[in-house]
């Protein structure tokens, strides 16, 4: 989901019906800087970056991904609700953005009152991914595993999709393992590789190189059905 602040859609549409007769100046005017609020590398970079290439041809102007990580993505996030309102900014927003206002009181910003949804981009299943070495090779044995010798999880993040799906997954597999939380996907899934951590809620886009070349494996699917290899 691309998101800009919703400051920038009531001023342009004030200035419009202000001064109907005065011709618009060619929007957007100057490069577009488009926030990720996380880690180079991730699925919401990967997805940002795929689409600021045909942006710049369509718009005729530079569209630069700027990584911003941090908080779960509430760093970038702020710094996009409170940049000036003039169409120039945009935020790369995720499962987190949904999620965040209600896991934090402190937010200095108001998601619904602040950003304004513009596309939605991706919809992408979340696989359970572990390292190659990780001894269980299945969900229930994983699960029987969990149960027997303490374990922990990675996340992208407080917040993040990887960090609610592992919740969900502690209360419906009956374990309770603990979160460690990182600054986006990457270096969580580089330990969950080098087995510092036991598994990782991962998005296909970064999942799956590391699953083909053998460096991790794929024990499960949050979605009903299989997805294509």
């Amino acid at each position: 989901m691309v998101s800009i602040t919703r400051r920038i859609a009531v001023g342009a549409s004030f200035a419009a019906l202000a001064a109907p007769r005065l011709a618009r100046a060619a929007w957007p005017e100057r490069p577009i800087r488009f926030v990720v609020p996380a880690a180079p590398g991730g699925p919401t970079d990967i997805a940002a970056r795929i689409v600021a290439a045909p942006l710049a041809v369509a718009l005729g102007q530079p569209v630069a991904v700027e990584n911003r990580p941090g908080g779960g993505g509430n760093i970038g996030t702020g710094f996009v609700a409170q940049a000036p309102a003039d169409g120039l900014t945009w935020l790369m927003a995720s499962f987190s953005n949904a999620a965040n206002p209600a896991m934090f009181n402190d937010l200095p910003f108001d998601t619904a009152r602040d950003l304004m949804p513009v596309s939605q981009i991706t919809r992408v299943p979340v696989l359970l991914v572990v390292g190659a070495d990780f001894p269980a090779r299945d969900l229930a044995g994983l699960i029987a595993l969990a149960k027997r010798v303490p374990q922990t999880y990675a996340t992208g993040g407080v917040g993040t999709s990887s960090h609610l799906a592992g919740e969900i997954f502690n209360r419906r597999a009956g374990i309770e393992a603990p979160a460690a939380h990182y600054r986006g996907a990457v270096p969580a899934f580089a330990d969950v590789m080098a087995g510092r951590v036991g598994w990782l809620f991962d998005n296909p886009q970064t999942a799956l190189p590391n699953i083909a070349a053998g460096r991790s494996r794929a024990i499960a699917v949050t979605t009903r059905e299989r997805i294509a290899e």
